[in-house]
């Protein structure tokens, strides 16, 4: 009895040597992970704050409802948004109404279930009725592609068609905006993983988490700089007089 004892107690040491250290990790992860979503968080406040717009946690259930359909907020199940950001911007040369948030959704079932999520800029430009129109990374969400039902639109550019898919509802459209000024904007100025277009409202989303180099400000910065680069007859086709 006293060496069955005895072998029980070394048995639940060797556990407990093996256990102690392993939670003493996941809970500096779990430290680590908490830390890095508070100082996100409290990022995204001063960022309101310094522009005077308004911050608000979440969840919504309805907020990327109320925007036109975009592949991005058809992804996954139970999409909600959080750490959203609305009021008006200066983006560009325009001042826009804009919407920034954290699109989150979950994908896959049973044990191969993930909650993921996907930051995303919308802005509401000054032209209606703009087809429905998207470019992504190659290799980002394959299953966009799926989502918009369209396929993918072939540039002459090799590089651009490497590095880029393109699909849109309205070809011409597609090849008037994505001009060589255009394509070698895209190329030279690391754009986000998607940027979407659909009725009056552009929208670009991707894995950041507004800090180190790739901050919202940058991000903001960028899709001025697309915007700016649209063609002027392009422009002039929706109504609007180039001033470059």
């Amino acid at each position: 009895m006293i060496e069955f004892v005895t072998a029980v107690g070394g048995s639940m040491a060797c556990f407990a040597l093996l256990v102690i250290p392993f939670l003493g990790v996941l809970g500096l992860v779990i430290f680590a992970v908490m830390r890095n979503r508070d100082q996100r968080t409290e990022t995204l406040k001063a960022f309101a704050s310094r522009h005077r717009l308004v911050y608000r946690s979440g969840p919504d259930l309805e907020l990327h409802q109320k925007l036109p359909a975009f592949a991005l907020f058809g992804l996954g199940t139970n999409g909600r948004s959080r750490n959203i950001i609305t009021g008006r911007l200066k983006i560009g040369h325009r001042l826009l109404d804009v919407i920034i948030g954290d699109y989150i959704h979950r994908t896959g079932s049973g044990d191969d279930r993930k909650t993921r999520t996907i930051s995303y800029i919308a802005v509401r430009l000054p032209w209606n009725g703009l087809p429905r129109f998207m470019i992504r990374r190659e290799l980002f969400l394959e299953r966009l592609v799926s989502v918009l039902g369209i396929d993918d639109i072939d540039f002459e550019s090799d590089e651009f068609s490497r590095r880029f898919a393109v699909t849109a509802s309205d070809r011409r459209f597609a090849y008037d905006l994505l001009d060589p000024r255009m394509m070698e904007f895209m190329l030279a100025n690391d754009p986000p993983d998607l940027v979407e277009l659909n009725e009056d409202v552009a929208c670009i989303g991707g894995t950041w988490s507004w800090s180190g180099g790739d901050t919202l400000e940058s991000r903001l910065v960028w899709l001025g700089e697309f915007l700016d680069h649209w063609p002027e007859h392009l422009l002039r086709s929706l109504g609007e007089a180039s001033d470059r």
